[in-house]
């Protein structure tokens, strides 16, 4: 979708989609000859592909807290700090909280709580925590319930075992029967500018995805029977690519769905 609001032409997004896919299991078959070790400490090289640094939170659109949520809010964060290290804690208990406030969230998070709270050492030293709402994952009704009691320390042990360097203040709560999981929003990260971008980046960041999601998947997985199923042919990419043409046009005709007057009613729906 992305090749096609930058108007680069169908090929782009084909290729994109079959590059992914094939860096994925190049980079796959390559870990499945690694140790565990090597798998755990290895790296993908983003170098000079992520330019634009992120907004700082404190300029974000926000909501100040209602009283009911800013109490949750607060007490959250008493319990989310015995789920820390202690030379974490050492850390953290030199910031005291200045103010709580609602975070715009992402269309996967459409209806769950997400409070940033805003934390100073001394005038211009800042943190800034995310809580965000974890609720089950929707693969439980597949694959039977979570080892972890609770859906925030199950979100960050997922991100404890994928991710390359995990950040310092990760942890979990819970609070009125709600789980969170807590992390910190720093406006020292990067991105793509998307509105900027060429159609050799595209292709380059799609590759270089589809390495780094074989890298986690080798960490979390048994990378030698990946390998194996994914074989050494290309009949794989070609799978993701068509997958990829045909998931598009159904977003397409999802979005012109959306767009249309909500008094004609609804219209049939096509399934991939």
């Amino acid at each position: 979708m992305l090749a096609k609001v930058r108007s680069f032409g169908k090929r782009v997004g084909e290729d994109a989609a079959y590059l992914a896919a094939q860096a994925y299991r190049q980079h796959m078959r390559a870990l499945a000859e690694c140790s565990p070790l090597e798998i755990w400490y290895s790296r993908v090289d983003v170098h000079g592909m992520l330019a634009r640094e992120l907004t700082p939170p404190r300029d974000a659109t926000h909501v100040k807290l209602t009283p009911e949520h800013e109490a949750l809010a607060k007490s959250t964060i008493d319990a989310y700090r015995q789920t820390l290290q202690p030379y974490i804690r050492t850390v953290l208990d030199r910031y005291r909280p200045i103010e709580f406030f609602e975070h715009p969230v992402g269309v996967g998070s459409v209806g769950l709580l997400t409070i940033v709270v805003h934390l100073e050492a001394r005038a211009g030293e800042e943190l800034y925590l995310q809580i965000k709402e974890a609720v089950a994952s929707a693969l439980e009704p597949y694959l039977g319930s979570s080892r972890y009691a609770n859906h925030g320390q199950r979100v960050i042990a997922g991100q404890h075992l994928m991710q390359a360097a995990t950040d310092l203040f990760v942890g979990w709560t819970s609070a009125s029967g709600r789980d969170f999981y807590v992390r910190q929003l720093r406006d020292g990260k990067a991105s793509l500018d998307l509105e900027r971008i060429l159609a050799a980046q595209l292709i380059d960041f799609a590759q270089r995805c589809g390495a780094v999601l074989a890298r986690a998947h080798a960490r979390t997985g048994d990378p030698q029977a990946i390998a194996a199923y994914l074989g050494s042919s290309d009949a794989f990419e070609d799978g993701m690519a068509r997958f990829a043409r045909v998931y598009a046009k159904q977003v397409q005709r999802d979005y012109e769905e959306f767009c249309k007057d909500p008094r004609s009613g609804p219209q049939p729906h096509e399934g991939l």
